[in-house]
Order: C-alpha cells, then structure tokens, then sequence
C-alpha cells in the first residue's frame, strides 16, 4: 500500500502494464518517461541505445490508455541544442 513512481528511458515499462494498472486503481502509482528531444540527430548523439523519443511517446499513450497516470520529464537539459 505504498505509492511509487516509476522514472525511465525504457519502453519496456509496458511490459508491466498489468502490474501498474493494479496500482494505478489504488492510487499508488505515477509512470513518467525521460524524453530530452524529438530531434533524432540529437538524439542519436546524447542518448545512445535507448529507445527512439518516437517511441517513448507512444509508450506514454499507451499507459494512459490503460489509466496509469503518466508523463513526460524533459531531461536531460541540452543548453543550445
């Protein structure tokens, strides 16, 4: 009966989904996905080998289609980029 929050890059979050639309019907859980940009060049340059900020997006859809309360942290922060 403890609230969390889940932080992450990954969209394998989804594989939860079960899990955390549990929680999510007590009111126990907040999912929230590091998104720094959209832009892919960048991207690739700063975040290597996780998932494409196109997809995480998704992923955030997807949770909130399934009622787990979601959002976006826009991290990290690249000044002039």
């Amino acid at each position: 009966n403890n609230p969390f929050s889940i932080l992450t890059k990954s969209t394998l979050v989804l594989r939860d989904l079960d899990l955390l639309g549990a929680a999510a019907r007590r009111r126990l859980v907040r999912v929230s996905l590091s998104i720094g940009t959209v832009d892919d060049a960048v991207w690739r340059a700063t975040e290597p080998g996780t998932p494409a900020p196109a997809r995480r997006l998704r992923a955030v859809e997807q949770l909130n289609a399934a009622g787990i309360p979601t959002g976006v942290l826009i991290a990290p922060i690249l000044p002039g980029v």
